[in-house]
């Protein structure tokens, strides 16, 4: 605050005496002379107001002035940001590599198309984004849509530079079939390509995928495993690109269907399938299933909470707050949840949205059958602040 000082002027009065002039009384003496006193110049003139002690303050440079932007990421941040490539993998099930340079708090992350057999080409492409408050939550410098977000240096989720859709972002990636043993809660998301040029149709829904130790597979649509057997297969190893790749059928009716990607360690498992389905005479098949290992939420109580920033196919991104059995949108009303529904590590939400968190991963889709057209799928992460 600005400090006012104030003047104080005192005047000191002067007594100005008058002098009496005496007589004797005798009238022959001559009249006293009174001559007109004279007033001598008083001892306090008008007072010259000297100039003031504090005259009007100059405002100097606040103490506090408004903070230059922070120059580098916070510390947290700094340790999710990846230091070798990660596998991106879109909601349409291209394969790129991803690699990270930081400069401040500018993240640039470059596309790299895999060129592995079986694998759907990514477009090359660069993304050059910013955050704002040093987190692990960054935006495209050219628009206001969210691009990346990094949980740890194994996982995040990024949008595709051209086609504008989810990626997932994978580190921490095991090379071994005997690391996808296990038994998975899964959401899928398909893109149904017709031969003739068509309209692709869209399909989602949920699933129990089955790995055992020597790579062969089971497959259980919209059901547990107690439900009918949906598929059967091997997961194979390719030594020329050291992928796991998924394979049905044998002999001349060996088909490979996409590549696998496993990130973690037990519990903490992320499984992905990149599906390029060569299809039939009427078309392919392409997308992406999301999986982690089935066990009930329960299990991982407060660990799934948490706001995770999403991004969809249908071009929206949010921020949705899990908490125990409520999902928040940031400003929006809270949605009941039911957990372990309809199978185990699933949640489902408004009856036709089923999604999965863990391990700071959020994946849902719409039930194909659902008011949904055509379903979706939204990504996120709970980003690393």
């Amino acid at each position: 605050m600005k400090n006012k000082a104030k003047l104080f002027l005192s005047s000191i009065s002067l007594a100005v005496l008058a002098a009496c002039g005496g007589g004797s009384g005798d009238e022959n003496q001559p009249a006293p002379v009174n001559p007109t006193p004279v007033n001598p110049t008083p001892v306090n003139p008008t007072p010259v107001n000297p100039t003031p002690v504090n005259p009007t303050p100059v405002n100097p440079t606040p103490v506090n002035p408004t903070p230059a932007e922070p120059v580098a990421l916070t510390a947290n941040c700094s340790g999710a940001i990846p230091s070798n490539s990660m596998v991106a993998i879109s909601a349409n099930g291209d394969v790129a590599n991803a690699s990270f340079t930081v400069t401040g708090r500018d993240l640039r992350v470059s596309f790299s198309g895999s060129r592995v057999a079986y694998e759907r080409q990514f477009t090359d492409g660069t993304l050059s984004v910013k955050s704002n408050n040093g987190s692990c939550l960054f935006n495209e410098t050219t628009s206001s849509g969210r691009s990346v977000a990094l949980a740890s240096p194994r996982l995040g989720y990024a949008f595709h530079p051209v086609s504008k859709i989810p990626v997932l972002l994978l580190g921490d990636i095991q090379t071994d079939v005997a690391d996808a043993a296990g038994t998975y809660s899964m959401v899928r998301y398909q893109v149904d390509q017709p031969r003739n040029g068509g309209a692709p149709a869209l399909r989602t829904s949920y699933a129990t995928f089955v790995i055992q130790n020597n790579g062969s597979w089971s497959f259980y649509k919209n059901g547990g495993t107690s439900s009918a057997l949906t598929a059967t297969g091997t997961l194979e190893k390719d030594t020329a690109s050291n992928r796991i790749l998924f394979v049905t059928g044998s002999g001349s009716s060996r088909v490979v269907r996409g590549t696998v990607f496993v990130s973690g360690q037990g519990d903490s498992k992320i499984l992905a399938f990149a599906e390029n389905d060569p299809g039939d005479a009427e078309g392919s098949v392409s997308g992406l299933f999301i999986a982690a290992s089935q066990v009930a939420t329960s299990s991982f109580g407060s660990l799934n909470n948490g706001a995770y920033s999403t991004y969809s196919t249908d071009g929206v991104s949010d921020t949705l707050t899990l908490n125990s059995t409520t999902i928040t949108p940031l400003g929006k009303s809270p949605i009941s949840i039911s957990p372990d529904q309809p199978i185990a590590g699933l949640y489902t939400a408004r009856s036709n949205n089923y999604f999965m968190a863990r391990s700071g991963l959020f994946a849902v889709v719409s039930n194909e059958t659902g008011i949904d057209s055509g379903g979706y799928i939204e990504i996120g992460v709970i980003p690393k602040n």
